[in-house]
């Protein structure tokens, strides 16, 4: 199976068929796409944007794609808010409340969450999250301990965050899913909404 890269064209994203990509790029001006043979090649360059230049000589970044996730997090004192957003719309996905937390341990949870909700019925679509910490646990299957800190190990919601963790590294070992984990740029996109 061959995977599709569209850098630049009408909705920039990862497709898996030449006729989904090519009604990207078809009349467009200068766009910027590539065929890949596995998946994960696929992403690896979405990730890394197109190394050409345009016709103009400047170089080509990837816009973010319209029809994706955006996944990200409040703190306010220790207190964590979790959420995901449709960039097409802005329509909420999702908005989990902790009593305490922080945004890398906020980030991979609502990454897993946003993952299994999307696996159902939009299995393609990407999810953006900033911390690239984050994609990596993703990528690997794992978040170390050390995100949740040492201070109060024995609290009832330190216990809740280890165990909320704990699921969602095991939903991503036992689980397969399609949707790319994408790094959200804010310095080109700007930042999450509050």
């Amino acid at each position: 199976m061959s995977y599709y890269v569209v850098w630049q064209g009408r909705s920039p994203g990862i497709y898996q068929q030449w006729s989904d990509c090519r009604k990207q790029v078809e009349g467009f001006s200068d766009p910027q796409y590539k065929r890949f043979e596995s998946y994960d090649e696929a992403v690896h360059a979405y990730r890394k944007g197109c190394k050409r230049r345009s016709r103009n000589g400047t170089n080509i970044r990837a816009d973010f794609q319209r029809n994706s996730v955006l996944v990200y997090t409040h703190t306010k004192g220790e207190e964590m808010t979790i959420l995901a957003t449709y960039l097409k719309n802005n329509q909420q996905v999702f908005k989990v409340e902790f009593q305490r937390g922080n945004p890398e341990i906020g980030q991979f949870l609502a990454t897993v969450k946003a993952l299994k909700i999307l696996r159902k019925g939009s299995p393609t679509i990407p999810v953006y999250v900033e911390s690239l910490k984050v994609i990596n646990a993703i990528d690997n299957k794992f978040l170390y301990d050390r995100y949740l800190g040492q201070r109060d190990i024995h609290d009832p919601w330190h216990e809740e965050l280890r165990n909320c963790m704990q699921a969602a590294v095991r939903w991503l070992k036992h689980n397969k899913y399609q949707n790319p984990v994408l790094h959200w740029n804010s310095a080109y996109w700007g930042e999450p909404p509050k």
